[in-house]
């Protein structure tokens, strides 16, 4: 039952497993092939808004009796944010995507993707939560986590427009705000003057 493991093999046979990372190196990927992948996924992260020193690709052989040209594409999380978690399918998928429109050939060399967690890369997340955790409903883990998130900085005061029959100038916001177009009228005012 766990022969793809190698269990129940001798030691000789422990090459034939299922699948088995390529070692020749004939079977390396070639250096246009590790550049497709790579400049694929940083022209991802540059439209996407997402520093490219946030994660970086590798291109792995991977071996199968199934699929005897197939890839492992390694994505490392370099720098933790915790969108990656959140989107990590919807990059996934386009990433193979936008490397199936680049691979013209008839041929589509099969990927498969595998995410890594540099240890260096500043996650929060230390400890598997408790039981509680995994059985609480979106709505109240969205809850606890908009509760663990840092105060938000109080907005700006507005000017208020001025009321029917009175004529008042709008405040002057603070001159911290550094913004030297400012007249001291709300966007939707109109100056008196004008």
């Amino acid at each position: 039952m766990l022969e793809f493991l190698g269990f129940g093999k001798h030691r000789h046979d422990a090459s034939d497993t299922a699948f088995s990372t390529r070692t020749l190196a004939g079977a390396a990927p070639t250096a246009s092939q590790r550049d497709i992948v790579r400049m694929t996924l940083h022209t991802l992260l540059k439209r996407h808004g997402i520093a490219p020193s946030w994660l970086a690709a590798e291109l792995l052989p991977l071996s199968s009796p199934q699929e005897p040209d197939a890839w492992v594409i390694q994505i490392a999380v370099l720098h933790w944010h915790t969108g990656f978690g959140q989107y990590a399918m919807a990059l996934q998928k386009e990433l193979l995507d936008n490397l199936r429109r680049i691979d013209q050939s008839a041929h589509h060399a099969p990927y498969t993707v595998h995410w890594v967690y540099a240890p260096d890369c500043g996650c929060p997340y230390t400890t598997v939560p408790s039981a509680a955790f995994w059985d609480a409903s979106p709505a109240e883990l969205a809850g606890e986590l908009a509760g663990e998130r840092a105060p938000t900085a109080p907005e700006k005061p507005v000017a208020k427009a001025p009321t029917k029959g009175k004529a008042s100038k709008a405040t002057k916001p603070a001159a911290d705000e550094g913004d030297d177009d400012d007249t001291g009228f709300a966007a939707t005012q109109m100056r008196e003057d004008y």
